[in-house]
């Protein structure tokens, strides 16, 4: 890990976002860092592991088009689950080169960037509905 690195870009996010951000900036020749507040890439995909977890949306429309991510990737469904998610991002990880990194705000740390990308995602901050009578509140409401 890093500490207050001088750099062209810092991505927020270890999702299929924010991946897809690091990778065109590197590709494009761009000093660039990523930080994750997860233990490791996938962004919704390491925090949600209950049972039954997985996609809605058949492969390879959820996989990143990202020809070393999936030239030597195999699914073994359409429809994979959270546990197979982790192995991908872990297997991107690999192939890509990518590195971890980690920002928490009670640290402390800083870091310079001449471009500031955030792709946290929309499934970052859980948020649970409060019920009223047959319909629900929806944020923003």
């Amino acid at each position: 890990m890093q500490t207050n690195p001088e750099v062209d870009a810092l991505v927020v996010g270890g999702g299929f976002g924010g991946v897809y951000c690091w990778y065109e900036l590197k590709k494009n020749g761009f000093n660039t860092v990523k930080y994750e507040a997860g233990d490791d890439l996938g962004g919704t995909w390491r925090w949600n592991c209950y049972p039954g977890a997985g996609v809605e949306s058949e492969i390879p429309e959820y996989q990143l088009s990202i020809p070393e991510t999936y030239k030597d990737w195999t699914w073994s469904t359409n429809y994979p689950d959270y546990a197979e998610l982790r192995a991908y991002f872990d297997h991107c990880d690999k192939v890509l080169n990518e590195g971890r990194w980690y920002i928490k705000t009670a640290d402390s740390r800083t870091a310079k960037a001449k471009y500031f990308i955030v792709a946290a995602g929309f499934a970052a901050k859980r948020y649970v509905p409060e019920e009223f009578t047959g319909f629900i509140l929806l944020a923003g409401s």
